[in-house]
């Protein structure tokens, strides 16, 4: 999928430039544009760090990219609500230092099951 919605971009599905709200949104805002996996909001609205190191693909997990403790550039995914809809795609990424700060950064807590 090039969103988390589907392979056709569609405006109002996410908080992204093309929508021109021009700040953040509530959390919900677009249920209508869930994932796959059922979760809301991954295009659009604000950056999302990720725990991972910014390493070139193939993803390697075994190569210390998930690391809570290793030095360096931190993956971020999402889009957000001043960027356009090519960084809203699922395929995009950046990279940022950890101590990055500007309005259209965010986090998202989850919490499951340790995987094995």
């Amino acid at each position: 999928r090039a969103w988390p919605w589907g392979n056709h971009w569609q405006h109002v599905l996410a908080n992204t430039q093309e929508l021109n709200l021009s700040t953040t949104c509530s959390v919900g805002m677009f249920c209508e544009a869930p994932s796959s996996y059922g979760v809301l909001d991954l295009a659009g609205n604000a950056k999302e760090w990720c725990r991972s190191l910014f390493k070139p693909y193939p993803y390697n997990s075994e190569d210390g990219r998930e690391s809570v403790e290793a030095l360096g550039d931190r993956t971020l995914r999402g889009g957000s609500w001043f960027l356009s809809r090519y960084s809203a795609r699922c395929a995009s990424r950046r990279d940022h230092p950890p101590d990055t700060n500007y309005d259209g950064l965010g986090f998202r807590v989850v919490i499951g099951p340790k995987l094995e």
